[in-house]
């Protein structure tokens, strides 16, 4: 699968193709592979992975959670080309097949402006609510919007992975995270995309990580029909096995926290540079 995008003389990109190449991915913990598997495929949604409080807490300060019912609230929270270790130890990576479903996306981790973890971080909840709605694109369409902040803000696009933003660039309002020179962790112009309906896990879904443990795990679930003829094993997990993957190898959380070290998923997103801009 080559996902190149660089051309013959090594310095022009085609930000296009690259907004439209760009996986959105999401990070679960790892314990959803260590409890008992469902015989079904999964559904990345809050029915599986559930919703947290504080989660629930954001979207009210960032104004996320006006919708009609519970059946219309946010299901999923995805970055576009990054893998948070905050979220959990397995991370998949999908195509853009995904943008047909209800959602939309902002050029920031809304929860990260809501709890001022980045600039502008002195702007009060009405503030915030109106630069997330200012900012907040359909999911159908919030590609075109990403090329444009990509070749304003990354003229070389390798750098929204390695670098930072020109906080000198003139795209979107002034109190954007992406123009605050301040700003140096990638939650403040990374792009977050949120679903509002449940999406199954396997599709669309271009390749995943996780650690050895999860790995080794899976390949037994994957492997036991055909040990065991009187087991079938649920053939999603057969599926996910054997697509591409990567196995981070044992991975020890920090001492004294719950949180994965930062460079969990290095080479993961290692994997994604290498099909926007090749090797």
């Amino acid at each position: 699968m080559n996902m190149a995008t660089r051309n013959d003389n090594a310095k022009d990109f085609d930000f296009e193709k690259i907004a439209n190449k760009m996986p959105l991915v999401t990070v679960i913990p790892t314990r959803k592979f260590n409890e008992p598997l469902p015989s079904d495929c999964p559904e990345l949604g809050t029915r599986w992975l559930r919703r947290s409080q504080s989660t629930a807490d954001d979207e009210e300060r960032c104004g996320l959670d006006a919708h009609e019912s519970n059946d219309d609230k946010i299901q999923r929270y995805f970055y576009a080309g990054r893998a948070d270790p905050n979220y959990g130890g397995v991370a998949f990576a999908y195509d853009a097949s995904i943008d047909r479903r209800e959602g939309d996306a902002t050029p920031f981790d809304s929860g990260g402006l809501c709890r001022d973890l980045m600039k502008p971080s002195n702007l009060s909840d009405d503030e915030n609510r109106k630069l997330v709605g200012d900012t907040k694109n359909d999911l159908t369409e919030w590609r075109k919007p990403f090329k444009e902040f990509l070749a304003v803000f990354f003229p070389n696009p390798r750098d929204y992975f390695h670098g930072r933003p020109r906080a000198s660039a003139k795209w979107g309002p002034p109190d954007l995270p992406a123009r605050q020179e301040e700003n140096t962790e990638f939650i403040a112009w990374t792009w977050e995309a949120r679903i509002h309906e449940p999406h199954p896990l396997l599709d669309g879904l271009l390749f995943w990580a996780a650690p050895h443990e999860s790995c080794r795990r899976l390949k037994e679930y994957a492997s036991e029909s055909e040990s065991h003829a009187f087991w079938q094993a649920p053939s999603w997990i057969e599926r996910l096995w054997n697509t591409e993957h990567i196995d981070l190898g044992p991975i020890k959380e920090i001492p004294d926290s719950n949180r994965l070290p930062p460079d969990t998923f290095r080479e993961f997103e290692k994997w994604i540079q290498d099909r926007l801009f090749g090797k």
